[in-house]
C-alpha cells in the first residue's frame, strides 16, 4: 500500500491481511494480537491499537481477539468498533514517511511473542477481474460487502460483491489497490458474479436423528468443531461455544456464560473446553467436578476428552490425566515430557512429543496403545474408540489398533493430508486441497463424504456422524489482476504447508536456459511512453514451462528462475575456482620441479668441463 503525507488522503482504518504459524504449523483458532505502527528502524511508534501504560516496553495494554484460519487472519486496523481497538489511525501516522506494522501474538495460553520482522504493508494478495471496469476502479468496503468497481454509478456491471470482510476463504482481500486500469475478458470468472456461492459454515453427514449432522441456525461461523456420541461442539470467533445434537447424560449441559474458550474436545457424552487463562471446563457423563479438575502452575495448554476421562498438557510440556482409570489411563509413562499434542480414545491415551515421536498407554486390547516401531516425523495424532492415527510431516497417515470395521485400512494413495480425526470405528482425513476422505464403519453413511464438498478447513467424526467446516462465500474460479498496482511490497503465499508435488531443480540447467532467453526493451501498447525491460511470456513459457499460460509471467516464477540461475552461476564459479586452484597447484609443482632441475644442472656443470680447458 502506498503512503502519502497529505492528511486528507490518509485512511482512518487500514485493512490488513497476515499469516501466523507456531513453529512450522499454521495457527488455527482464535488468536490474540497487539498491533503498533512503527518507523522502519523501530525508533518511533506512530500508533497502537490501545494505550501503553509502560512506555519502556512499547507494547499495547490490550489484545484483540482475531479468528485465524489455517494461519491466515484479517483485521481492520483503527476500527474502534472492534473490542480493544481503541485508537483510530490519524493523519499523522504516515507524516514522517513509511511505517511498518509491529505485531505481538499469543495463542491464548502462552505469553505474547513479538513477530519478527516488522511487517510492510502489501497490496491485496488476490484481486478481481470483471468483464469491464472503467474510470479508475477502487476498492471499497461497506456494510457486509466488499466491492470492486465504480460504487454509486448506476448500472455499473463491473462491481463484484464478495460478502462479509474477513470471512472470505478462497480469496482474502486486504490493503488497497491503486491501478491505472484493470484488464480482463471475464473468462476467469464465468458469469460474474455467478461463481460466488454461499455455503453452510458447518456441514455434516451421517446419522442425524438428533440434528447432530448439521449446524444450528445460530451458528454463523466456526473456527473449530468437535463431535461426540450424539452431540457436537463448535468454537466461534468470539471465543464462545455452541453445542447441539442429542442431550443424553448431560451432553448438552454446557455451563451458562462460558466464554474466552480457545480449544474444544468431545468424546462419548463428555465435553472439554480449554479457556484462555489455561483452565479447563467439562460437562456430561465422565466430566470431573470443576473443583476437582487439576490446576497446574500456569494452567494447561492443551486438553482432550476420552470416554470418561480427560488428558491435559501442562505448560511445562508434561501431561496429567484425571477421571476414569479403568484401563490405566492415569499410568503416565515415566519421563514423558516435551509434549505438544494429546489425544484420547475410549480407554487409551496418545501424546505427541516435540521431536515427532508418539507415546501411548492405557487400554491395549486391540494394540491401540502399541505404537508402531520406528514411527517418527509425526505432526498430529488422533484416537478413535480402539484405534490410533498419526499424521506424518510428509502428509501420509500411519494407523494401528482395532480394524474390525476397517478403521485402520487406509485408502490407497491417501497423501497430502493436513488433519485427521478418529471415531467409534472409522476415521477421517482432511487433504491439502480442501477435500475430505473417510473410511471404516458406515452404518449411517458417516464415511460417505458428500459429492462436491470442497474448500474444507476442518473435519470431525463422532460415533455415527461427521462434520466439516466449509467457509462462507467461496469463489470457485481463480481471481487475477492486470495493470499497474502500486504497493511497497507484494506478499506471495510461500508456506511449505501450502505446496505439494515437489521436484528437484538443476540450477545449472536453469542458468543455461536463462542465458538463451531473449531479453528486450519494450512498451505496453496502452502506455507507449513508458519503457520496460524483460522477456516475452511466450519465450518464458517455452524455456521453463511455468505458469498457467503463455501470456503471463507470474512473479513467483520469475523470482524462482532468478534464484535458481544465481545458484547455477554460483556453482559454475565455484567449479571454475576449484579448477583454477588445481591449475595453480600444478603450476607451483612444475615451478618447483624446474628449480630442482636447474639446481641439478648447476651441480653437474663444473664436472662436465675438461681439466685441460680449466688451465687455459
Amino acid at each position: 500500500m502506498s503512503a502519502t503525507s497529505r492528511a486528507e488522503a490518509i485512511p482512518q482504518q487500514i485493512p490488513y491481511h497476515g499469516h501466523v504459524a507456531v513453529g512450522e504449523v499454521p495457527f488455527q483458532g482464535n488468536g490474540l494480537f497487539k498491533f503498533a505502527l512503527v518507523s522502519p528502524d523501530a525508533s518511533q511508534t506512530f500508533w497502537r491499537n490501545s494505550p501503553d501504560t509502560n512506555p519502556v516496553d512499547g507494547v499495547p495494554d490490550d489484545a484483540i481477539a482475531v479468528a485465524v484460519d489455517q494461519g491466515v487472519f484479517f483485521v481492520q486496523l483503527g476500527d474502534t468498533s472492534v473490542p480493544n481497538m481503541t485508537q483510530p489511525i490519524g493523519p499523522g501516522v504516515f507524516a514522517a514517511g513509511t511505517a511498518k506494522l509491529r505485531i505481538w501474538f499469543s495463542d491464548g495460553t502462552n505469553s505474547f511473542s513479538l513477530l519478527s520482522p516488522d511487517q510492510p504493508f502489501g497490496s491485496v494478495p488476490y484481486a478481481l477481474v470483471a468483464a469491464t471496469l472503467s474510470n479508475n476502479p477502487v476498492l471499497t468496503t461497506g456494510g457486509d460487502n466488499i466491492a470492486i468497481g465504480n460504487p454509486g454509478v448506476a448500472g455499473d456491471t463491473g462491481t463484484i460483491r464478495i460478502g462479509t470482510p474477513g470471512t472470505h476463504h478462497a480469496t482474502y482481500l486486504a490493503g488497497a489497490v491503486k491501478a491505472e486500469r484493470f484488464e480482463g475478458d471475464g473468462s476467469a470468472l464465468t458469469g460474474v458474479p455467478g461463481t460466488l456461492r454461499s455455503t453452510e459454515n458447518v456441514v455434516g453427514w451421517g446419522d442425524g436423528r438428533y440434528g447432530q449432522n448439521q449446524g444450528p441456525p445460530n451458528l454463523n461461523h466456526a473456527t473449530a468443531i468437535a463431535a461426540g456420541f450424539w452431540h457436537c461442539l463448535a468454537l466461534k470467533p468470539d471465543s464462545s461455544v455452541v453445542v447441539w445434537g442429542g442431550g443424553e447424560f448431560g451432553a448438552l449441559d454446557m455451563p451458562p456464560g462460558l466464554s474466552n474458550v480457545v480449544a474444544i474436545s468431545a468424546s462419548q457424552f463428555h465435553s472439554v473446553v480449554l479457556k484462555q487463562d489455561g483452565t479447563v471446563v467439562e460437562w456430561g457423563a465422565g466430566a470431573t467436578d470443576s473443583t476437582n479438575i487439576p490446576s497446574p502452575a500456569g494452567g494447561f495448554v492443551r486438553a482432550a476428552a476420552g470416554a470418561f476421562f480427560t488428558i491435559g498438557i501442562k505448560r511445562d510440556g508434561t501431561v496429567t490425566v484425571w477421571g476414569d482409570n479403568t484401563y490405566g489411563q492415569q499410568a503416565i509413562p515415566g519421563g514423558l515430557d516435551s509434549v505438544v499434542e494429546v489425544a484420547a480414545g475410549y480407554g487409551h491415551c496418545l501424546a505427541l512429543r516435540q521431536d515427532g515421536t508418539v507415546v501411548a498407554w492405557g487400554a491395549n486390547d486391540s494394540s491401540q496403545a502399541t505404537v508402531p516401531a520406528g514411527l517418527t516425523g509425526v505432526q498430529a495424532i488422533a484416537a478413535g474408540d480402539s484405534h490410533s492415527l498419526a499424521l506424518r510431516k510428509d502428509g501420509t497417515i500411519v494407523a494401528w489398533g482395532a480394524n474390525s470395521e476397517g478403521e485402520t485400512n487406509l485408502p490407497p494413495g491417501l497423501t497430502n493430508v493436513v488433519a485427521i480425526n478418529g471415531g467409534r470405528g472409522h476415521s477421517i482425513a482432511l487433504k491439502r486441497d480442501g477435500t475430505a476422505v473417510a473410511w471404516g464403519f458406515d452404518e449411517f453413511g458417516e464415511t460417505q463424504v458428500p459429492s462436491g464438498l470442497s474448500g474444507l478447513t476442518a473435519v470431525a467424526i463422532g460415533s455415527w456422524h461427521a462434520l466439516a467446516i466449509q467457509p462462507l462465500s467461496r469463489v470457485d474460479s481463480s481471481l487475477v489482476v492486470a495493470g499497474n498496482v502500486s504497493a511497497q511490497a507484494f506478499l506471495t503465499t510461500s508456506d511449505r504447508h501450502a505446496k505439494q508435488a515437489f521436484s528437484a531443480v538443476d540450477p545449472e540447467s536453469v542458468l543455461t536456459r536463462v542465458a538463451g532467453l531473449p531479453i528486450t526493451e519494450w512498451s505496453f501498447q496502452n502506455a507507449p511512453g513508458t519503457r520496460h525491460l524483460g522477456p516475452m511470456a511466450q519465450d518464458f513459457r517455452a524455456a521453463f514451462g511455468l505458469g498457467p499460460d503463455d501470456r503471463h509471467i507470474a512473479t513467483v516464477d520469475a523470482d524462482g528462475v532468478a534464484l535458481a540461475a544465481i545458484q547455477g552461476l554460483n556453482r559454475k564459479v565455484e567449479n571454475q575456482t576449484k579448477e583454477l586452484q588445481l591449475r595453480d597447484a600444478r603450476i607451483d609443482h612444475l615451478e618447483a620441479e624446474l628449480v630442482e632441475l636447474k639446481r641439478l644442472v648447476l651441480q653437474r656443470a663444473p664436472q662436465s668441463i675438461p681439466a685441460s680447458e680449466e688451465t687455459r
